[in-house]
């Protein structure tokens, strides 16, 4: 592995005297620190040379793919609202219902997934501890 840390450097050597000063000055100035700066303008025009088209047309399909998933909060009050109805004498059930709650204060703004967990959380355990840490839906 070390033996191949030369060959990397001097493949890499280019590309990066390649990048203009001037970007990062006037990414300085637009307020970027030293980890923006490489993280949306050093390393994307680095990274071409580096990544097969193949590749590339790979991650934008996985990227297309995932961005048409419903969010997070969504996705688990899809999981937790159905499985809380069914089991409304487990005790778990009020924390879960909360819990998606405030993941979607957090994550995705889902209303309708966040009030139909705060109205069953309200209805059904109007005197539970989760139902007094869970004030308002989002």
């Amino acid at each position: 592995m070390r033996a191949l840390l030369p060959l990397t450097i001097l493949l890499m050597l280019p590309p990066v005297e390649a990048l203009r000063n001037e970007w990062r000055e006037a990414a300085s100035t637009l307020g970027a620190n030293a980890g923006t700066y490489w993280r949306k303008v050093g390393l994307p025009l680095l990274a071409p040379p580096f990544i097969a088209t193949k590749d590339k047309e790979a991650a934008k399909a996985d990227n297309d793919r995932l961005g048409k998933l419903p969010g997070a909060p969504a996705w688990l009050g899809a999981i937790v609202i159905p499985w809380a109805k069914a089991h409304l004498s487990d005790p778990r059930v009020p924390e879960a219902l909360h819990n998606v709650v405030r993941a979607t204060q957090y994550g995705d703004m889902d209303s309708a997934t966040s009030e139909a967990a705060y109205n069953l959380l309200h209805d059904r355990f109007p005197r539970n501890a989760w139902t007094a840490k869970t004030p308002k839906w989002f």
